[in-house]
């Protein structure tokens, strides 16, 4: 294997590592870490449980760690867990960010039809300077009971642990989970086509609390009337329910190969790798044998020579071999001759009438005229009939010499 053909396969084996290395990056799940309230994490905080729960009932949820600027047009139900982390008094390191990051883009989800969710817990410096709502106050308990007794607006009674004290309903609110007392456990404001759900527990789809009363059906009834339109189809998917991880600060930008293909680059991009893998395999297979360089016709014939005659003698074609000797040194005397070039014929009677012109300008009337070597290259069946018409052509090479070379022979050649 030449070292061009090796670097084009170690070239191809590269991309094609590249390639598929970047593809699964594409789908390699978000380290855990145990945060807090991440759909990600299977701790007790976390709330990797109450995905699988919409996810088994068909629901189409999902972590989502992208800025809230990206969230998608299919989007119905957005549970922000860290409203607090949003504090709007750290907008300005956000704008470093781009203007994906800024979060009037959670009104404008809102406002175009889109359910938020958020906690009580935290929501003070979320609601009333990012959405331009005012924040619920609490109504204190009476009695501490470890859990709340509800009633949905469909008439469903629900028990929840009590893990904060009920919401006072606000002046744009109204109780979507109502308590004792004209309190809410969960209220809804209504903010242009859509709302914002706030709830009184912040831990009620924990993965350690889910399963306390009735916490899990509550979150399925949230699904089911904001993401379904109210149907309790198993088999409608209905809008996408996303698991906002930005607020925990598990955003994450997004990859090269993401900005390559979408919709905006996407022609280039596949331009791109079409030219590739045509460079790529234009330079991995084997084409035609190309032709020696001039350069190298001029500088290394003895090279070009050996590397012929070798080839032809692996070939078992002894006899071109012999014939192509014999022009090459006959060629060289009658250069020395001043003989004009004969046509091109490899046949041993041309070869052979070639020979006895040699000698006859070489010497006229002497001995060698009579002792020209019988050229019989077509006889040459081995290297050993090769090497010995090499000694016979040798011979006949240096009688031509010691002829030129003559006091007599050389005045009777210059006359």
């Amino acid at each position: 294997m030449t070292a061009s053909r090796l670097q084009a396969r170690l070239g191809l084996t590269l991309v094609l590592l590249l390639a598929v290395l970047a593809f699964l990056a594409q789908f390699a799940a978000a380290p855990d870490g145990g945060v807090p309230s991440s759909a990600r994490s299977r701790e007790r905080r976390g709330r990797r449980a109450a995905l699988a729960l919409l996810q088994e009932l068909g629901f189409d949820a999902r972590a989502w760690n992208r800025p809230p600027g990206a969230i998608p047009d299919e989007a119905r139900v957005v549970f922000v867990p860290r409203p607090d982390a949003l504090d709007a008094g750290e907008e300005g390191a956000r704008a470093a960010l781009g203007e994906l990051h800024d979060l009037h883009h959670y009104r404008s989800f809102v406002e175009r039809g889109g359910t938020l969710v958020v906690p009580a817990e935290g929501a003070d410096g979320f609601l009333a300077p990012g959405l331009g709502l005012q924040a619920p106050e609490r109504a204190p308990r009476a009695d501490r009971t470890p859990m709340l007794r509800g009633r949905s607006r469909a008439g469903e009674e629900l028990e929840l642990a009590g893990y904060g004290d009920p919401l006072l309903s606000a002046a744009e609110g109204r109780a979507w989970l109502a308590g004792d007392a004209g309190s809410a456990l969960v209220l809804e404001v209504e903010l242009g086509s859509g709302r914002v759900l706030v709830l009184s527990g912040g831990r009620w789809f924990d993965n350690d609390a889910i399963a306390d009363g009735d916490a899990g059906l509550l979150f399925v009834r949230i699904a089911e009337s904001f993401a379904r339109d109210g149907s309790g189809d198993p088999g409608d998917p209905g809008g996408a329910v996303l698991f906002d991880e930005y607020s925990l600060g598990l955003w994450q930008p997004r990859s090269p190969l993401a900005v390559a293909f979408e919709p905006r680059f996407s022609a280039l991009s596949a331009h791109a790798l079409l030219v590739l893998a045509i460079l790529v395999w234009r330079s991995a297979f084997a084409r035609e044998f190309p032709r020696d360089p001039r350069a190298l016709e001029l500088v290394s014939p003895l090279a070009r020579a050996r590397s012929a005659t070798a080839l032809l003698e692996r070939a078992g074609r002894h006899a071109l071999v012999a014939r192509r000797l014999c022009d090459g040194v006959l060629a060289r005397l009658e250069a020395s001759l001043g003989l004009a070039a004969p046509d091109a014929d490899p046949s041993a009677d041309a070869l052979q009438q070639r020979a006895e012109a040699i000698a006859r300008r070489a010497d006229p009337g002497g001995p060698l005229e009579s002792s020209v070597p019988v050229l019989e290259p077509d006889g040459v069946a081995g290297a050993r009939d090769l090497e010995r018409l090499h000694r016979g052509l040798c011979t006949f090479e240096r009688a031509v010499e010691r002829a030129l070379h003559r006091p007599a022979g050389a005045s009777r050649f210059a006359s």
